[in-house]
């Protein structure tokens, strides 16, 4: 009876890892009994995709050029982002290859990701809940939108709603930076030190119309700690010459000409206008009562707190179609 009761223990112990190996989305009991992995509030019937993990780009894989190293298209989407007072430009054309980069800068530590399917770009920083975060894109989607994969935990992300998606894990919402989405063009001209990070070698001179791409989506705020609720923004909320919004405690500038905007969290006690002449004094955009003038990253390029950057509201780019699956309501400026 004793070794019966052994042998049992064993042959399901056998079941349980060959089935993880087949499939990391569930674990398979005897029976046909199925358990899922995903925490409650994800409805399994809206996950897509399989365990599939796209090539991981770490830290190390990433190289820094000069941006006189690529010859690309005018047009070619980028993102932008602002590590140790320096400026980077991270190409669609490697985002939209690896949905996860992994890069390292000084003591910081992010990771650009890119949902092709939703238009979504978010940088996360990866110094996280004191561990250390190493994304790639899973294979799997939530609601058409990437699913992130932790090479050092083993627990899954969703990148719309910015937190774990693994039953039973103690790590949940993520932190993110404030990213700027553009035009190659701009970027270079806005930005002129800014340097490019390459995960490829993907310096060919490829055109990716930017401007088809995104002016038809909204740039989305979630309120609260994701409490089904979001302020949505697109760019017909905004004028030529640059529209400053300054509601709800957060700060959102734009431009409807060359759709350009980005969010961020607002001190209280400060009072933010737009620059004189903001549309032709690029990237300077905002200014406070104390003297500080910001950028479109939240950079105080010139004033007393100059070199620091305003606190990301993990604002993002998406489809608006999208956007309604993760979220209840909307409210518009």
């Amino acid at each position: 009876m004793h070794n019966n009761f052994k042998y049992g223990i064993f042959f399901i112990l056998t079941l349980l890892f060959f089935s993880c190996e087949d499939d990391n989305s569930r674990i398979f009991l005897p029976n046909n009994v199925e358990l899922s992995i995903w925490t409650s509030d994800i409805d399994d019937n809206f996950i897509t995709g399989s365990f599939n993990p796209f090539p991981l780009v770490g830290a190390n894989n990433t190289r820094i050029f000069n941006k006189e190293h690529v010859d690309y298209c005018e047009t070619l989407t980028v993102a932008v982002v602002y590590v140790e007072n320096e400026y980077f430009i991270f190409p669609f054309l490697d985002l939209e290859t690896y949905e996860a980069i992994n890069f390292n800068y000084g003591q910081t530590k992010i990771a650009v990701t890119h949902c092709p399917k939703t238009k979504t770009t978010i940088t996360f920083n990866r110094n996280f809940h004191n561990s250390e975060l190493l994304l790639r894109a899973s294979g799997y989607l939530y609601r058409d939108n990437l699913v992130l994969y932790d090479e050092n935990s083993g627990i899954y992300y969703s990148q719309i709603l910015q937190k774990s998606i693994t039953i039973n894990s103690t790590e949940t919402d993520m932190i993110t930076l404030p990213t700027l989405i553009m035009e190659w063009k701009d970027a270079i001209a806005m930005f002129p030190s800014s340097r490019v990070v390459l995960a490829s070698d993907s310096s060919e001179k490829i055109c990716i119309d930017y401007i088809d791409s995104y002016q038809n989506i909204e740039h989305i705020i979630p309120l609260g700690t994701f409490k089904k609720k979001y302020l949505g923004f697109n760019f017909s909320h905004f004028s030529n010459e640059g529209t400053i919004n300054t509601s709800k405690s957060i700060i959102i500038v734009g431009f409807n000409n060359n759709f350009i905007l980005n969010s961020f969290i607002s001190n209280p006690a400060r009072n933010y206008t737009l620059v004189e002449d903001a549309a032709v004094n690029l990237p300077s955009i905002f200014q406070d009562d104390v003297g500080n003038i910001y950028n479109l990253l939240g950079v105080v390029e010139e004033g007393p707190q100059e070199g620091s950057q305003l606190q990301s509201t993990n604002g993002f780019y998406a489809l608006p179609s999208i956007v309604d699956d993760f979220f209840e309501t909307v409210e518009y400026p």
